[in-house]
């Protein structure tokens, strides 16, 4: 792979949420969290394609009694997407695009509103990672899937809101 310098000056910000479907059943490690029908998107992420992923927050709807441990994994294209649900199953075209995987480990979990489940909440932060990314043909979005790690009961409707600070 060639070498790629990014000068790194101004930040920004991108967001992406979902909800996830209506039900409680449990993820296994490995299992994909979506909607089932879009990958996140996280618009205008980069500049002229360029920039080094500094930060991210994942914020939780809810403040289950084991708190999620999961993994952001990012591409530079959309991959097809994957059922909510199932297992995370990328051609090697698709691992090709990738850009970074961010952990957001049980451990790293903080309570914001300590009701339990759907009247509670929770934050991951994830900070320093200098993740640097270059777009081929200076495209600005980035797309992402959360993957669980553990065991998670979720609860039904439960939303996830992701935010990736970028600096360029």
């Amino acid at each position: 792979m060639g070498q790629t310098t990014i000068a790194l000056g101004k930040c920004g910000s991108s967001t992406a949420t979902f909800t996830r479907p209506a039900n409680t059943t449990t993820y296994t490690a490995g299992d994909v969290m979506s909607d089932s029908t879009a990958w996140m998107t996280f618009r205008g992420a980069l500049k002229d394609g360029c920039g080094a992923i500094q930060h991210a927050y994942l914020l939780d709807s809810a403040n289950q009694t084991l708190l999620l441990d999961a993994e952001l994994w990012l591409f530079s294209t959309a991959p097809a997407i994957t059922t909510d649900n199932l297992a995370i199953a990328l051609t090697d075209a698709e691992l090709a695009s990738l850009v970074g995987v961010i952990d957001f480990a049980v451990a790293d979990g903080k309570v914001g509103l300590a009701t339990s489940g759907a009247g509670g909440n929770a934050i991951n932060v994830q900070t320093g990672l200098g993740i640097p990314v270059k777009n081929v043909g200076n495209q600005n979005d980035l797309y992402g899937v959360l993957i669980a790690r553990n065991a998670y009961i979720p609860v039904s409707a439960e939303i996830f809101t992701v935010t990736l600070a970028v600096v360029y």
